[in-house]
């Protein structure tokens, strides 16, 4: 959101620089400056265009900016055909063009952020819909059924607690919005992820902000791979340094509150053996690069 606010501000300051370049005492510091009245129109229209068509942000500005010049010479030729003529009109229709040009590119800035942010609400508000992500009430009730049924059949069961960074925001201040939107953005994108990393038949539940994964009929060494393996598509593909907290049942718990404290209590350890670690050696070392450097 904060280059969406810059872009919408430098778009803003660019319309009020052009419309007061021929000011008077503008004109008294840099000269005297008379741009064709049909250049503030062709602007304006750019700036439309732009703004209407957000996927021309997508391409590149000089290519956007050809069919615009090409009107531009057509106008001159129309309008002020005695600036392509003489010498000293050459510097003004470069200020025109470059002018057209910078508005062109700014303002496909301005479009490809406004897309970003509508794409970012989409997801927040589509996306956590079709999310299977439980909420707390709803998750603490399917997981313990499901720690009933790995009692009674004799199998294996795992909670993952997954750790995320972050901090509780007032709703009182713009700042503390926006970083609860960010989260809730990156709520809903681990959501989808887990989609692909893990079955569709493990529960998954929010967990003060944290998600929290239910894995049945596994075993210890597939549980460690499965954390492993969400904590590097987590760190590569939502560049989210992540620590997961495992807990086993019946080894570390009978009931799902014991399972829930051990695996917080787990991910809560290794978050800080993961800050000590940096502070020690000054950069973060990747425990998956450390596991696949060692297997080697």
């Amino acid at each position: 959101m904060f280059r969406y606010r810059l872009m919408i501000m430098l778009g803003i300051s660019w319309i009020f620089l052009a419309l007061n370049l021929e000011r008077p005492d503008v004109v008294l510091l840099i000269g005297a400056i008379n741009i064709a009245s049909f250049v503030y129109v062709l602007g304006a229209f750019s700036v439309i265009v732009m703004l209407l068509f957000p996927q021309l942000a997508k391409v590149p500005t000089a290519i956007v900016f050809i069919p615009f010049f090409i009107v531009y010479l057509l106008g001159k030729i129309i309008f002020s055909p005695q600036d392509l003529t003489r010498a000293q009109e050459t510097t003004l229709t470069f200020v025109e063009a470059g002018g057209l040009f910078i508005g062109i590119w700014l303002f496909q800035e301005v479009a490809a952020s406004l897309g970003q942010f509508s794409t970012a609400l989409e997801t927040i508000f589509v996306g956590k819909e079709k999310t299977q992500v439980l909420d707390r009430l709803e998750g603490e009730n399917v997981i313990q059924r499901k720690i009933d049924l790995a009692r009674r059949f004799e199998r294996g069961l795992a909670i993952l607690y997954v750790k995320l960074n972050h901090q509780t925001a007032s709703s009182r201040r713009l700042w503390d919005q926006e970083a609860n939107l960010r989260h809730v953005y990156m709520q809903v994108q681990l959501a989808e992820l887990m989609n692909y990393l893990v079955d569709l038949a493990d529960v998954r539940m929010w967990h003060h902000g944290n998600l929290v994964l239910c894995l049945e009929d596994t075993m210890p060494e597939k549980t460690e791979r499965t954390a492993l393996q969400i904590q590097l598509v987590l760190h590569d593909v939502l560049k989210l340094d992540t620590q997961i907290g495992i807990a086993h049942f019946p080894d570390d718990g009978l009931i799902y509150q014991d399972l829930i404290e051990i695996s917080q209590r787990d991910a809560t350890r290794k978050v800080e053996a993961a800050k000590a670690d940096k502070r020690s050696t000054g950069s973060f070392n990747n425990p998956l690069t450390v596991q696949e450097g060692a297997g080697r």
